[in-house]
């Protein structure tokens, strides 16, 4: 918080003491009167003392400013409704306190995939320039490991422990430059910390940050733990693909989409023929063929766990023909597959495509389930187009 600086109030009583030694001298050595004197140190002791209320006037607005933009803070952050957007509001505060400061959210997500970065809006010309999220998948942060927060180039806090104020974070120690890690609490965890590098970084900055860290921690874990849920909800827990209610919302969302913009959309759907008898071959060869076509598939394509040995594959921007390429490609890839004892791996796929064989997600997955029924009734391991309803 401002305050009016210890040195300011001696420098008045210096000022202060030179004056009356002025005054008297002068009275004195120099024959003015004791009341001009005394008029003249009372003189300079109003204008210093106006002066120390102007002061002390600015450090009280300024405290109250201070206030007034944390609380401010505090309110735009209850009002968020996503993980993404209280991770901005954050950023974008540290960077108004420290505007040639680079400041980053390290979050901890999944173990595979190691630390997930926010950057601040601000990266040009800053100590973090040039960092790139893959430098960091692997590495540690141990400010979320430890729950201390971690400061180079200054003292170090307090509250650290001796051996982890010697020991340098992999991730901090590649940076040569003041900073500050300041890790997020909520409920007794630490899911995530906040790293702001400069060449220099002020101890009233520092402060501030720190309690905007502390205001925005709960907010970020509660809405970290939702994003957490959501996302269990909608994946399939042996691939981690989307499952079938998530699959059916995208269909529905990428066939108005198509509409809007006059675009084709395709449904495949690929089912296992033979699934393997044993439950352990079987999880391990629908893990298998769910990686293979994630593998496969092109970036805008869309893979769901469809039901116990199906799965649904969506191709935005793709007309019948452009499917069918695809469907006997997955084909051909997935006959090579040996995931077990029980032989090859074969599959059976129906095509259909919006609009020209349906003018609805529901109709389109009805007629690309009948494509796949008569893939499999003429022996599976086969694409199989639809028959268009739609009249020409």
């Amino acid at each position: 918080m401002a305050r009016l600086p210890a040195p300011a109030f001696v420098a008045y009583a210096l000022v202060a003491a030179l004056a009356c030694a002025a005054a008297e001298f002068a009275a004195s050595h120099l024959g003015v009167s004791a009341l001009a004197a005394a008029v003249f140190v009372g003189v300079v002791a109003l204008a210093y003392a106006g002066c120390g209320l102007a002061v002390l006037h600015h450090a009280r607005g300024q405290v109250e400013r201070e206030a007034e933009e944390l609380g401010d803070l505090t309110q735009m952050l209850a009002r968020s409704t996503s993980e993404a957007q209280s991770r901005r509001l954050l950023l974008r505060y540290v960077q108004r306190l420290a505007p040639d400061a680079g400041a980053v959210l390290l979050t901890r997500g999944d173990p595979a995939q190691g630390l997930e970065l926010t950057f601040g809006e601000r990266i040009v010309d800053t100590p973090l320039l040039g960092l790139s999220s893959a430098r960091f998948a692997s590495e540690p942060c141990r400010a979320i490991e430890i729950g201390q927060p971690r400061e180079i180039g200054t003292t170090v806090a307090a509250a650290a422990p001796a051996s982890e104020q010697i020991a340098a974070c992999a991730l901090c120690g590649r940076l040569s430059t003041e900073l500050m890690c300041e890790p997020l609490r909520a409920a007794g965890r630490q899911t995530s910390a906040l790293l702001v590098a400069d060449t220099r970084i002020d101890a009233s900055v520092r402060a501030r940050i720190r309690e905007a860290a502390e205001r925005a921690a709960p907010v970020l874990a509660m809405h970290h733990s939702q994003t957490a849920i959501e996302r269990r909800a909608g994946s399939d827990p042996l691939t981690a693909l989307p499952n079938r209610p998530a699959a059916e919302q995208t269909l529905r969302r990428l066939c108005a989409q198509a509409g809007r913009t006059i675009s084709p959309v395709t449904a495949l759907l690929l089912c296992i023929d033979q699934p393997p008898r044993l439950k352990t071959d079987r999880e391990r060869a629908l893990s298998l063929v769910s990686r293979r076509l994630t593998e496969m598939a092109r970036a805008s394509d869309y893979i769901a766990r469809f039901d116990t040995n199906t799965f649904l594959v969506l191709a935005p921007d793709t007309d019948r023909e452009g499917g069918l390429e695809l469907a006997e490609k997955l084909r051909r890839e997935l006959e090579l597959m040996t995931p077990g004892t029980d032989g090859r791996l074969t599959a059976s796929l129906g095509v259909a495509a919006l609009p020209m064989d349906a003018l609805a997600p529901d109709d389109l997955l009805r007629q690309t389930d009948r494509a796949l029924a008569v893939a499999k009734a003429l022996g599976g391991n086969r694409v199989q187009a639809a028959e268009s309803t739609i009249a020409p």
